[in-house]
């Protein structure tokens, strides 16, 4: 293994990916992760999205470890 790959191993560990479902909004996926709404900003900025209230279903989302 090179510390390429063990860099990617851990960069792994810092996130989980999921899918948006349809009717999810940023809020209700924080709420679900972390217990709390404020975290959408977080989990916004972590996958480049501008506007936080526009997501769509089948969407990929990195949401970071706690």
């Amino acid at each position: 293994g090179s510390s390429y790959e063990s860099q990617q191993q851990k960069e792994r560990q810092k996130y989980r990916e999921i899918y948006v479902k349809r009717g999810e909004s940023l809020w209700k996926i924080s709420k679900r992760e972390y217990g709390a709404g404020n975290k959408a900003y977080t989990i916004a900025d972590v996958n480049g999205i501008k506007q936080p209230y526009i997501i769509h279903p089948n969407q990929k989302l990195r949401i970071p470890s706690q």
